[in-house]
């Protein structure tokens, strides 16, 4: 087997090329440490519960997670039951996320009487 060896190419360009990929080189590692920062700043929720009243007006916050009626359209087409009572809400750990195929928040969502338009809940930066 003949052995090769890397030669220094000193055509036209060649050490502008070469400044171009170190300068690509070093943006790329400020990315990743930016990005690495970035990770080790964030939190996740810690696993948790909570019930709250859909019939009360007001949007209410459980950890990350707020729930607040829908007001139903009134278009006919449009039109939906909503759901009523009481709806429980669960934080599930990072883990079960992870497991789920999910990066981010995963919760669950039930009410005790379900309508075909609960309403809407919106998640907390896991920042």
């Amino acid at each position: 087997m003949k052995s090769t060896t890397v030669k220094n190419t000193t055509t036209p360009g060649a050490a502008k090329a070469r400044a171009k990929v170190a300068s690509a080189k070093r943006d790329d590692q400020r990315s990743f440490d930016r990005a690495e920062a970035e990770r080790a700043r964030a939190t996740w929720p810690k696993p948790a519960s909570a019930a709250t009243d859909l019939d009360a007006a007001g949007a209410k916050p459980i950890g990350p997670v707020t729930v607040d009626a829908v007001t139903p359209a009134k278009s006919s087409r449009q039109a939906r039951s909503r759901a009523g009572g009481t709806a429980k809400i669960t934080v599930l750990d990072q883990k079960t996320a992870n497991q789920a195929g999910i990066i981010g928040i995963l919760f669950t969502a039930t009410a005790e009487q379900p309508g075909s338009s609960a309403g809407t809940a919106t998640g907390a930066d896991a920042s």
